[in-house]
């Protein structure tokens, strides 16, 4: 009976290790700060059934074009591509692990930004005198 349940835990570990297939993710605005000129990119996945496949230039065209609204002319990466787990799950086969994780990259607007370029959609009264 020992050698059964041995023998269905490791076919199920190795399903759950083997088994994660190739996932094509979009970079997607994920956070940023027009005062600082940085804009955040990220997407998401799950560790345990993806793997993921991006394109980082696709990622770079998400920055440059969140900065260039601001008045930017372009963005460059810095700092390291970060990976945070935002939810775990507990396996009693394997114990704790990542369900969902995010990817994320911080770029750095540059050029002069453009001060007077309104984020609001509706348009402002003018002023009667």
């Amino acid at each position: 009976m020992k050698i059964w349940l041995n023998l269905i835990l490791a076919l199920t570990l190795a399903c759950s290790l083997g088994c994660a297939r190739k996932v094509v993710k979009s970079w997607a605005s994920a956070g940023g700060s027009r005062a600082d000129a940085t804009v955040e990119v990220g997407y998401t996945y799950n560790p345990n059934l993806e793997i993921p496949e991006t394109n980082e230039a696709q990622g770079r065209k998400v920055a440059e074009e969140k900065c260039r609204f601001w008045g930017y002319s372009e963005a460059e990466p810095f700092g390291m591509v970060k990976r945070t787990c935002q939810q775990w799950a507990y396996d009693p086969i394997v114990g704790r692990q990542c369900v969902d994780m995010l990817v994320s990259q911080q770029y750095q607007c540059l050029g002069i930004g453009d001060d007077t370029r309104q984020l609001d959609v509706m348009p402002k009264k003018p002023i009667k005198r």
